[in-house]
Parts: structure tokens; sequence; C-alpha cells
């Protein structure tokens, strides 16, 4: 028996909706309050994550994005937008530098 989390209805999937995994399970303010107390969970399985590796890999983030990556902190966790010329927003992805290796998850393509 597999969960039905599993099961991505192709329909809601086309929408670019994160189907196939619970927004809650059942009260929002307590998860939120055990989120927020580092005492919980949020599933992302289904975002894609990519990662950048080399000396130089902070610097080159930080010249393409909106967010200060120079000498970012290791296991720091931060937002990243990429602006168009026009300054609207392209992309958005969170990740956090282990020091060797940025890695970043982003929303599933849509």
């Amino acid at each position: 028996m597999s969960s039905p989390l599993l099961d991505r209805d192709k329909a809601v999937e086309a929408e670019g909706i994160d189907a196939g995994v619970a927004a809650h399970y059942g009260s929002f303010a307590k998860e939120q309050r055990a989120l927020l107390a580092g005492e919980g969970f949020v599933d992302l399985s289904h975002r894609d994550v990519f990662r950048v590796t080399g000396p130089d890999r902070l610097d080159w983030l930080h010249s393409l994005t909106t967010q200060y990556l120079t000498g970012l902190a290791p296991n720091v966790w931060t937002d990243v937008l990429i602006l168009t010329p026009q300054g609207r927003i392209e992309h958005a992805f969170s990740g956090v530098d282990d020091g060797e290796t940025f890695w970043a998850h982003t929303e599933p393509k849509g």
C-alpha cells in the first residue's frame, strides 16, 4: 500500500499546484508554532533541488541575484531572487551553504 500523497493528479500538477503534498495536518496554528520553535518539519520533497560548487560559488551567485551572498556563513538559510532587467521576479529559491556547496530548492516546474 502506498501513501495517497504520492499519487500526483496530472491535471492539478499541470496547473502548478503542489499536488500530492499535504498543506497541513489539521491545525495551522499548532503546526506553525512547532515550526517556529524548531520542533516541526515541512515536506518539500516535491520541489526541485540544485547545487552550486566551487570556491567562487557565493560570489557568482551574488552577482546574479538580489541577495548579498558574498561571505555567507555556513548553515545560514537565505531567500534569493533573480530579476528581469525590468526588475520583475524571474525566479525565487531558498538555500544554504555548507562551506563547500550551496544547496537550493525551488518551486516545482509549472
